[in-house]
């Protein structure tokens, strides 16, 4: 059996006990239906107090929040949130840090929560540092990091999170 099935069916064992379903011995050892493991897959996970949100949620525009930190007069962040079904602010959109002086710092856009797509770092100076590929919150695609005159210093090549290969320049 696969380990993410191990997993599901773990939790769906969890649940069904968490929830009065089924009692003691049983919560172990309980049959767990196809469809309600279906069910719990879909379901958002919890870890902690966090719980992982439902990313088949469209997030319609009026939804989402514009947050916008400063120091003194300076926007020093810049992103739009949206409130999921269980209390949490999610980002969802682009995200924007700045340095001081107002250049900016980093750039990424969130989807639910966790990077997805292009995430650009930068010197002070403005020009660009490091470039970085997401989908759903793991690194994925060709990673690149410059010297501050625009040389590409590294590239990573990443798939699904794991480092496929590095060149150094």
């Amino acid at each position: 059996m696969p380990r993410r099935m191990k997993y599901v069916l773990t939790m769906a064992a969890t649940l069904m006990a968490a929830t009065g379903m089924v009692t003691g011995q049983e919560a172990t050892t309980a049959p767990v239906k196809e469809e309600a493991v279906n069910n719990v897959a879909a379901a958002p996970r919890a870890y902690g107090d966090y719980i992982e949100p439902d990313t088949t949620v469209q997030i319609l525009p009026e939804q989402l929040q514009v947050q916008e930190e400063k120091e003194g007069d300076v926007v020093v962040r810049r992103f739009t949130y949206y409130v999921d079904q269980h209390g949490q602010e999610l980002k969802h959109g682009t995200y924007e840090e700045f340095y001081h002086d107002g250049t900016p710092q980093r750039t990424v856009t969130y989807e639910h929560g966790k990077p997805h797509g292009v995430e650009t770092w930068y010197y002070s100076d403005g020009s660009r540092w490091k470039v970085l590929n997401s989908k759903r919150g793991v690194l994925d695609g060709t990673c690149k990091e410059y010297s501050r005159t625009g040389a590409i210093r590294e590239q990573r090549q990443y798939k699904d999170g794991t480092l496929i290969r590095t060149r150094k320049r």
